[in-house]
């Protein structure tokens, strides 16, 4: 019985020594302190070191009299906890170091007996990086979640079997769908056709194996089965779970409409055979029309950001554009007069231009569209009319003349019959020996050769 005995002792004196020796080495803090007062019996190295305490300043002292609560009411509770149940669950609680340092940890008790003492293990852990992660990570999560709800159109996320896990609220609100309706949506059903089905599985297929992304234009349908277009940029994103493909997708109605519009507004201005051009203020050209570039003998798909407006006209016209109807259109906001153009072949070419500026929401000009109408035609007939006019003002000046002449030439006819019918009677009275009569015969001669001219003149 003695050496019964003795064996007892030996085996609880080697485990005391195992318990002291793993107590000492434990990387966790761990603290001893007996229920009913909450004394520290001791602590291991590992508490040392977390709070910064010496073993021999705090064993023998209570736990909240070592100001070791970050928050007095968590010692409060850990003591109650220790009287009414014996044991602690693993809980957060906040210790404070000796450096007024507050650390985030994690502290479990359970009862243990040193001779008649009921005590308290405790164990304690610092979490004060997983904690700071956890809440980097928290943050990182709803940056993340931020970022997705502000996005201007839809994001998405597929996993390998091409089905939706992740989208975004505004997934739901451009497609109409609901939350559960998107869960698990596979990427056909989307298209419109299988043909545009099969284009997409093959895109997807491909950013899911090679990781090589990009962007692509394509139509979704929404839940009133209209199809929509959009612009929508993938990639590939590696996970645990293997690669997925997420992206994010823009509604491209307004510029489709807006591109539809430019179009048929370009085939209007192309079809008109009026000169149409637009220049920004500093003169630069952006837009010509086909008249306009047939005109000026430029190719079809010329740069025009290389050309300016002075390359349509000649010197004195640009002198008139800059000098007189820039200035009337910065006032009244048009300007129209007669210019002229350069023809390909270097002639000039006049024109009834319209100008006209473009104004942003703040008053500044942003550019300026011209309307030259070809008016060689009018000027043509206009010079014909003015030649006309003067060639019709001198035949009637002829033929004023002609009507006085012929007045002027009766009335003188009429003068010179009297004279000679006077100058024939003093012949007939007058005998031949009168000196007179040569004279008189004289006047009838000269009378004759007078009526001769009045008739050439009539």
């Amino acid at each position: 019985l003695v050496f019964q005995n003795a064996q007892v002792v030996e085996t609880l004196r080697r485990s005391e020594d195992k318990f002291a020796r793993a107590f000492h080495v434990s990387p966790d803090a761990l603290i001893i302190s007996r229920v009913l007062d909450g004394v520290i019996v001791d602590v291991n190295e590992g508490f040392c070191a977390m709070t910064g305490h010496r073993r021999e300043e705090i064993v023998g002292r209570g736990t909240q009299e070592i100001d070791l609560w970050a928050d007095p009411d968590d010692g409060t509770r850990f003591v109650l906890a220790l009287k009414t149940g014996g044991r602690l669950p693993e809980t957060e609680c906040r210790f404070r170091t000796t450096s007024n340092q507050v650390l985030d940890c994690t502290i479990a008790a359970e009862t243990v007996y040193i001779g008649d003492d009921q005590c308290a293990l405790s164990i304690i852990r610092d979490v004060t990086e997983r904690k700071r992660a956890e809440m980097e990570l928290l943050r990182e999560k709803q940056f993340a979640e931020k970022l997705l709800e502000s996005l201007p159109g839809i994001f998405f996320l597929y996993d390998s079997g091409c089905h939706l896990k992740r989208w975004n609220k505004a997934h739901e609100t451009a497609t109409g769908f609901t939350a559960d309706e998107l869960r698990d949506w596979y990427i056909p059903d989307w298209h419109e056709t299988p043909e545009d089905a099969a284009v997409g599985m093959a895109l997807v297929k491909s950013v899911l194996e090679t990781g090589v992304g990009g962007a692509f234009e394509t139509t979704l349908i929404n839940k009133e089965g209209r199809f929509v277009p959009y612009l929508i940029s993938i990639g590939r994103l590696m996970t645990p779970d293997g690669p997925v493909m997420m992206g994010v997708g823009i509604d491209i109605t307004e510029r489709k409409r807006a591109e539809e519009e430019r179009e048929r507004l370009t085939a209007i201005l192309d079809s008109t055979s009026d000169v149409v051009a637009m220049h920004y203020p500093g003169g630069g050209l952006f837009y010509l029309n086909r008249s306009g570039r047939r005109v000026l003998g430029w190719d079809e798909k010329a740069a025009l950001g290389s050309h300016s407006l002075s390359e349509l006209y000649p010197s004195w016209a640009y002198d008139l554009l800059r000098n007189e109807a820039l200035p009337a259109v910065g006032q009244a906001g048009s300007w129209q007069g007669e210019t002229a153009i350069l023809g390909a072949d270097g002639r000039e070419i006049p024109v009834l231009q319209l100008l006209m500026a473009h104004r942003a929401p703040d008053g500044h000009v942003e550019h300026y569209s011209s309307i030259m109408r070809d008016i060689t035609e009018r000027k043509r007939v206009e010079q014909e009319r003015l030649d006309f006019e003067r060639r019709l003002l001198h035949g009637q000046k002829l033929e004023s003349m002609g009507v006085l002449a012929g007045g002027v030439a009766h009335d003188f006819n009429n003068l010179l019959m009297a004279i000679s019918g006077n100058l024939d009677m003093a012949l007939f009275e007058l005998s031949p020996e009168v000196s007179a009569r040569e004279h008189v015969a004289n006047a009838m001669q000269a009378s004759q050769r007078a009526s001769d001219l009045t008739r050439q003149l009539l």
